[in-house]
Order: C-alpha cells, then structure tokens, then sequence
C-alpha cells in the first residue's frame, strides 16, 4: 500500500505502535520507522524483541520532527481516543508535503453489525470510544485528499468469523453459563483449564470457517460492508 501510494517514502511513523510488529515488517523492506505508544511495557517489547530504536513514550514525537515523515500510520488506534479529530489535527504537523495517513479503524456498518448490534464484539466497551463509518471518517479527513477508501474482512485483523463467533457467544450468554458452570464445581481440579481449552477449540473451528466462507466476506468487502474502514489520505499540499 506505501508503495502503491507513496512509492518514494522513507520515513514512517506510527501511532500507537504497541509492540512494535508492523514497524518491524517495514523494517524489512529498508523503510526508516519511527513509533510511539503511551505504554512502556510495549515499547520496552519493541525493543527487546524487535529491535526496534527510535520509539517515543507520547502520543507524538517531539515537535523537532514536525514535517519529518512521509506516511503515518495509525491502526486501531483511533476508536480508542477521546477526540480522534485533534490526533488527526497533530498528526498533520508531521508529515511531509503530500505524505499520506494511513488509518484502520473497525466499521459500524459493517455486515455483522447490522445483524448482531451491540452484541457485536468490534463494540467493545469501555475500550472503544468511537465508531465509524465511511461518511464520518471521511468528514474528520475532510482537510485531506482521500486516495483509498475500503472496508476489508479477509485479512487476520478483524477477523470477521471469529467476531460473529464472539457475537453469537454475547447473544446466548454462553460465556456467563459457562464459568457459572466451573464456579458450582470447585473440586474438579480441571475446570480451571476448561473453559480455556474450549475457546482455543472455537477459535481453531472459527479459523477453518474464515477459509470456507472467504467468498462471502470476499464479497461483504465489495458491497462496503466489512469488518475494518481502511483509508489512505494525502496531506494536501500548501504551495
């Protein structure tokens, strides 16, 4: 994607790196990165196991690198912030002329939202504080020229199956019956592992699915209802 639209970057930020596992696929392909994250533990993570060094504990770098980067990249990031328009707003001041923002953020109109509401796990509160769509996202970049706008399922991140799985399991309350089951057998020295081995169980079910059902979501993604908004905006040039 930085290549197909910013195919002479050097220079890449992200927001919010957490441990650092993007940065380091970038650093692969010879990009200079830079990351930053409000946790320390996860920095410290970078470090140690991705070598990673250029990495501030704060939302942004120091203002010496303003106008320093040619793509920042926020992912899942956002929906997690009380006002996501004054990131953005930051955000502007470090990227070059014409760099690009790079934001993945979970989708309200989503497919499987619309069938399961607040059931649906991408709700997730209290750690999710905003949701989008194409038309708001589009309004908070409204001061940037939009070059790629989709919502994407396929990929690991999101995955739509293992969100309908969580959804189904919030809808019948199979989570709560089950640890009520554990907790009225405390001498059965294997339930503390039960309920662990039964998600692993679900999860390994719900895998095999997504591979089954990669048409449909294939076709979710087309029709602009899936799991993640993706979108590329290029910072508009002041000449």
């Amino acid at each position: 994607m930085i290549v197909r639209h910013a195919k002479n970057a050097q220079h890449v930020l992200e927001v919010g790196c957490s441990t650092g596992y993007i940065l380091y696929g970038l650093k692969q392909f010879r990009y200079e990165v830079t990351g930053t994250d409000i946790s320390p533990k996860a920095l410290q993570c970078a470090k140690e196991f991705y070598g990673l060094e250029h990495l501030y504990s704060a939302a942004f770098p120091p203002p010496s690198l303003y106008g320093s980067f040619d793509v920042i990249i926020m992912s899942h990031l956002i929906e997690h912030v009380t006002d996501p328009k004054n990131l953005i707003d930051e955000a502007i001041k470090f990227l070059k002329e014409e760099g690009i923002l790079i934001i993945v953020t979970p989708h309200i109109d989503s497919f499987g939202y619309k069938i399961f509401k607040n059931h649906y796990p991408t709700i997730c509160p209290p750690f999710h504080l905003n949701f989008f769509n194409k038309n708001s996202i589009q309004y908070m970049l409204r001061e940037f020229e939009i070059v790629e706008l989709k919502t994407e399922s396929t990929k690991e991140d999101g995955n739509p199956i293992h969100n309908f799985g969580v959804a189904i399991a919030n809808l019948t309350k199979v989570k709560e019956k089950l640890k009520k089951r554990l907790l009225s057998e405390p001498k059965d020295e294997e339930a503390p592992y039960t309920e662990t081995r039964l998600f692993t169980f679900i999860r390994s079910v719900l895998r095999i699915l997504q591979l089954i059902h990669f048409p449909f979501f294939f076709v979710m993604d087309k029709l602009g209802l899936g799991e993640n908004i993706l979108v590329v905006a290029k910072k508009r040039s002041t000449h």
